[in-house]
Order: structure tokens, then C-alpha cells, then sequence
């Protein structure tokens, strides 16, 4: 009885043989534990060469998409070849195929090249999948991967994705999500919010930068940026507050913002500064009247400026310089008619000065003085080179000159102006002709 059940159990091992191997051939061999692949792949065998098929007339082919990737190439060809097939199909689970070595970085590349954050996320080491998404969130410009990584010990992904993608965006509100990284000494978060600092509007990031003296430049960038004194008033530290106002008072050449800055010698060279920018701010600042009234007239002239004449108080002489200087800088008698009785001399001056300036004989009558008189006809003459112009004057005699007529006394003083004695013959009066011929008399 017993050498009978021995007997069975030997026939039935020896029959079950045959399907216990078929079993062993079917289980993957060189399979990875952990592996991506899906269940629905079927991976390659031990020799890379992938699972094939024959069609009805016995050609072989492969229902794998993949197949290509493993015939001749070697093990840095196909996996390329795998990476570049995941994207194209848009499936980041053929990077399961890839040698174990190649995976994550497949993924990786996958993610890149498809914009996909599934692939980063089927990454099961940590640390490679937040570089995959700290790498995607670079190339995509959104920050979206990169609060996939969390805080904490990850903080080089997440601070380096932060950064790239606020800088690449122009949105310095993104730096601020920088989780206080550091990288060779450098707060990558204030370093983050200073690459702004040239453009930067809004000064509500500048309480992210941790750093005090940052902290400051930030304030300090955004009150230049919007040309806005009052923005100073927000630097946290006194001492930037007072270089903010000195930077602002030169700049506007506004001596009252100089009143603002709390050191003394800093206060004082602004105001010394910004007098020197500003020439009426000079000439107020002179100690004396007669000093400071001399400046206002030759401001008012270099910058044809009438306004600074009127500065000028209680001292009727320099005013009449500066009106006097204006009129002949314009060629204006208005301004000539501007100077006060009491200052006869300059009002003369000006009105021959100018006369002489537009060849404008009517001023010549304005004149009061005889030898004035006379001689503003003829250097009109002398301008025109017209002779007529001594028949214009409308009065005949003038105080020591009241026995010669002004024609030809104009004649005369033409003749000897330009030494040219032929036009001597057209004066009437018998002396004053031979004053004329004598081109050296003192008539």
C-alpha cells in the first residue's frame, strides 16, 4: 500500500514538471525591486532584447513602443532613446524601461520636456523628486512646482526654484517665498529682492529681507524709484533715513529737506551742497547786500532772468544795473523805462545802449545829454554806413552845441570816425567844415 501512494506522488511531481517551469519562464528576470514600470508593460528580457511576436506571414514585430530603443544600442543610447519615446508619447511610465541607474533622471527629463509635475511627483526618493520639481519649476517659469517642495530640509530646491522663476517672471513678490536659503554666505531671498532693486515700485516686499542693512537699501531703492521723498520716512535705521533726505535735497535741490537729516555736519554739507547747485541759493546766501545784489545782477543776465532784478530792494542804483543789464541783454527799452528818475545816468546809458544795439534812432531822442546825443546818430550812421541818417535828427541845438546844427556835427563826427574826410564838403557850417577836414581836431 505504501509503495502505491509513493508511486502517485512520483507521477503526479513528473507530470506537474513541465507547467512548474512554464511558470519560472514567465516571471521577469533582471527586474528591479521598486521598480516604475506599470503592470501593463511587459519588461524586456535578461538581454535587453524586448518580447516579439510574428505576424501572419512570420515577419517578427513587437507591440511595444519602446522596441526600437533596445536593438543595437548601448546602455547610454537606449536610455536616451527611452527619455526621448516617453516624451513624444507623452508617457512618463516608459521611463520605466530605462536601466534602474536612469530613472529619476528620465523622469526628470520627462518633466522638463513635457511640462508634467506627475512625473516628478512618481519619483519615490525625496530628494530627487524635489530636484525634479525644483528643475521644473526653473524651465516652466511657474512657481507652482515649486511649492510642491516643502519646507524645511529641502530649502535649496525650493529657495533656487523661487528664485530663477522671480526673476525669470519679473514678479519680485515670488522671491519672497524664499525660505531664508543660504548659498556661500549669501541670503538668497534679500539677494533675490535686490536684482529688483533698480525697477522695484512696491516697497511691501522690502519687510522680507531679513537683513537689516538690506533691508534699508530696499526702502531706500523704492523711494528713488518713485521719486517720492516721503517714502524715506518708512527706512527702519535714522542714519539711512538721513543719507535717503541728503540724496533727495541735492537731487530736487530742495534746501528744506535738508532740515530733515538728524546729524548736524551731514545736514550742514547738504545745504552747502545744494546752494552750490543752486546759483539763486548762492547769491541769497551772501552775508552783505552790496555782495549779494552784485550776484543777483549777473544771474540775471547770464540766465535772462528779470524776475532776480526784482530781489533787488531799498538799493535803486542796482536795480537800475540789472533792469539796465537786461534791457541792453534784449535789446528792449522797456526795461530801460523800468529804472526810477533817481538814476538818470543808467536810464541814459540804457536807452543809448539799446538804441545803438537795434539802430533805432527814435531812442536817440530820448537822450538827454548832447554829446550822447550826437553820438548815438552817428554810430547808427557808422552801423549802416549810411550818411543820410545825420539829416534824421530832429532837434537842432543842444547845450554846448547850441550854435551848430546836430547834421553837421553827425557829419563831422562820421568823417573823423572813419578818417575819410569825403563827406566834409556836405557840412555847412564854416568851422565845423574845417573841424571835419582836420581829422584830428578835438571839435
Amino acid at each position: 500500500m505504501e509503495k502505491t501512494v509513493i508511486l502517485v506522488i512520483v507521477a503526479a511531481l513528473f507530470i506537474a514538471l513541465p507547467f512548474a517551469l512554464e511558470l519560472i519562464n514567465v516571471v521577469p528576470q533582471g527586474t528591479v525591486q521598486n521598480s516604475i514600470v506599470p503592470d501593463s508593460y511587459v519588461a524586456p528580457e535578461q538581454n535587453d532584447v524586448p518580447p516579439q511576436v510574428q505576424d501572419y506571414n512570420g515577419i517578427v514585430v513587437s507591440p511595444d513602443p519602446y522596441a526600437s530603443c533596445f536593438s543595437g544600442k548601448n546602455s547610454s543610447e537606449k536610455n536616451a532613446c527611452i527619455k526621448d519615446k516617453a516624451i513624444e508619447l507623452m508617457d512618463f511610465s516608459g521611463c520605466g524601461f530605462a536601466d534602474s541607474f536612469y530613472q529619476y533622471e528620465c523622469l526628470k527629463k520627462y518633466a522638463i520636456g513635457a511640462t508634467e509635475g506627475d512625473a516628478c511627483a512618481s519619483i519615490p526618493v525625496e530628494l530627487d523628486r524635489f530636484e525634479c520639481y525644483s528643475a521644473l519649476g526653473k524651465s516652466s517659469k511657474e512657481q507652482k512646482y515649486c511649492l510642491e517642495i516643502p519646507l524645511g530640509a529641502n530649502n535649496y530646491f525650493r529657495g533656487t526654484c523661487f528664485d530663477e522663476v522671480a526673476r525669470a517672471t519679473n514678479d519680485p513678490a515670488v522671491c519672497t517665498k524664499i525660505n531664508f536659503y543660504h548659498q556661500d554666505g549669501v541670503n538668497v531671498r534679500a539677494a533675490c529682492i535686490e536684482s529688483f532693486y533698480s525697477t522695484l515700485a512696491d516697497n511691501s516686499v522690502c519687510k522680507f529681507v531679513v537683513d537689516a542693512n538690506s533691508t534699508n537699501d530696499c526702502y531706500y531703492a523704492v523711494a528713488k524709484n518713485n521719486n517720492d521723498y516721503t517714502q524715506c520716512s518708512v527706512i527702519p535705521v535714522q542714519y539711512d533715513r538721513d543719507e535717503c533726505a541728503y540724496y533727495f535735497a541735492v537731487n530736487d535741490e530742495n534746501k528744506l529737506i535738508c532740515a530733515e537729516i538728524s546729524r548736524e555736519t551731514l545736514r550742514e554739507s547738504c545745504e552747502y551742497e545744494v546752494i552750490l547747485l543752486n546759483p539763486l541759493e548762492t547769491c541769497l546766501a551772501e552775508t552783505t547786500n552790496a555782495s549779494k545784489y552784485d550776484c543777483l545782477i549777473d544771474l540775471a543776465v547770464s540766465e535772462d532772468d528779470d524776475s532776480h532784478c526784482e530781489l533787488i530792494e531799498g538799493d535803486f542804483t542796482k536795480k537800475a544795473l540789472c533792469y539796465k543789464g537786461i534791457a541792453e541783454l534784449r535789446g528792449d527799452e522797456e526795461f530801460c523805462r523800468k529804472i526810477s528818475s533817481g538814476n538818470p545816468d543808467e536810464k541814459e546809458e540804457c536807452y543809448y545802449n539799446v538804441a545803438i544795439a537795434n539802430n533805432n534812432t527814435d531812442l536817440c531822442e530820448l537822450l538827454k545829454i548832447s554829446k550822447n546825443y550826437v553820438s548815438c546818430f552817428v554810430e547808427i550812421t557808422n552801423n549802416l554806413s549810411d550818411i543820410s541818417i545825420c539829416n534824421f535828427p530832429q532837434k537842432n541845438v543842444i547845450s554846448s552845441y547850441s550854435y551848430y546844427s546836430i547834421r553837421d556835427l553827425c557829419i563831422k563826427d562820421y568823417s573823423i570816425k572813419l578818417g575819410n574826410i569825403n563827406n566834409c564838403e556836405r557840412v555847412n557850417n564854416a568851422d565845423v567844415k574845417v573841424a571835419c577836414y582836420d581829422l584830428n581836431s578835438s571839435f
